[in-house]
């Protein structure tokens, strides 16, 4: 008796071990959180974003018609709290619905550059409760008009066809997080102490200007170091003041090159600074000196002006920016904008000839697009 006992318990505990794994397979998990279709967007000027999530079960023994019957989001000003399971922001409760795409955030008001840390748990059709999804955040962009403190600036020469424009600062010592909005007209690139503080490229995106301008926000906190640091803008034609030149498909602009940008520092003992454009800035002329979205672009490596970018620069050669009109259009953040573009590939050259003497062509090999 003993023996029969012992052996059903064994054979027991055995599927006992064997089935816990297949029943965690089973669970429903919440995955891919998006804020108004993004992933931890930033520049986010709705006042009620709306929320997204999937649900994932086991794939192995997947339940069928299994489906969400209610949900709970918790959304906090920290990550901390959120971690305590304290939605001081929004706690929304246990709601019965079954959707789960485009909830609107009904918390507390938001105000301008704003950071929201949210989570998500569903229960299922049995009425079981999934665990917490993992944490992820959006941040508000710049809301109000006021809530702009940057200038548009230029140059006193509205003729050039790049444009250079720099400023040094310094950071305190406690910095906890260091976010930017920048709008660079036509395209823009924006570096830290001379790095690029993204990827993407042809930013912002194209627009009517004088009805809309597209900001783009950054958490720039990685680039930045205790003591000086310097600021870069490079700007570009882009659609923005399209030429003439060697191609004449279409021609306008909207005005010369022009940028703004605002810089929030956040530091530890709750302080927040601005580092924004102004007449303090200094402009120059860039090395690009023909530039058309239609008919390319021509770069003069010898106006190159080695780290520009960086802090310590002399720029005593360089001009004052200019604090002027921008090109009428109101500044919009993710609302209006769509994806960002970014490379994909990037081509080396195969084989080079020397046309003549400083003209070279070079072979970069079969294009890879469609392989």
């Amino acid at each position: 008796m003993k023996k029969h006992t012992l052996k059903h318990t064994l054979l027991a505990g055995l599927a006992a071990l064997l089935l816990a794994p297949l029943a965690a397979l089973q669970a429903t998990e919440v995955t891919n959180l998006r804020c108004e279709y993004r992933e931890n967007p930033l520049g986010i000027d709705v006042e009620k974003p709306r929320l997204s999530w999937k649900l994932e079960t086991g794939n192995l023994i997947p339940e069928r018609g299994n489906r969400q019957t209610a949900y709970q989001i918790l959304a906090a000003s920290s990550e901390a709290l959120l971690k305590k399971d304290q939605g001081d922001l929004w706690d929304s409760g246990k709601v019965v619905s079954e959707q789960s795409v485009l909830v609107e955030y009904i918390g507390k008001p938001q105000g301008s550059w704003q950071q929201c840390h949210w989570k998500v748990k569903v229960w299922d059709m049995d009425g079981k409760a999934s665990g917490w999804s993992q944490p992820s955040a959006w941040t508000m962009g710049l809301l109000e008009a006021n809530a702009w403190q940057a200038k548009w600036i230029g140059a006193a020469t509205k003729e050039h066809e790049s444009l250079l424009l720099r400023r040094d600062f310094t950071v305190k010592s406690g910095l906890r997080r260091a976010v930017v909005a920048v709008c660079g007209l036509g395209h823009y690139e924006l570096t830290i102490n001379g790095k690029k503080v993204s990827e993407d490229v042809l930013t912002p995106g194209w627009t009517k200007y004088n009805k809309t301008c597209l900001y783009d926000m950054y958490d720039v906190t990685e680039f930045l170091r205790p003591a000086n640091n310097a600021l870069g803008l490079f700007l570009g034609n882009g659609m923005y003041n399209v030429k003439g030149g060697r191609c004449k498909k279409w021609e306008g602009s909207f005005g010369p090159l022009k940028a703004i940008a605002q810089l929030r520092l956040e530091f530890a003992d709750g302080t927040s600074e601005i580092v924004a454009t102004d007449g303090q800035w200094r402009v120059h002329a860039g090395p690009v000196t023909f530039s058309h979205v239609y008919g390319g672009e021509d770069y003069d490596a010898r106006l190159d002006q080695a780290g520009w970018n960086k802090p310590g620069f002399s720029d005593a050669k360089w001009e004052p920016a200019v604090v002027t009109q921008g090109p009428g259009g109101a500044l919009k953040g993710l609302s209006c904008a769509a994806p960002s573009v970014r490379g994909f590939d990037t081509l080396k050259q195969v084989m080079t000839t020397a046309i003549r003497p400083g003209v070279t062509l070079y072979d970069l090999g079969p294009m890879p697009f469609g392989n």
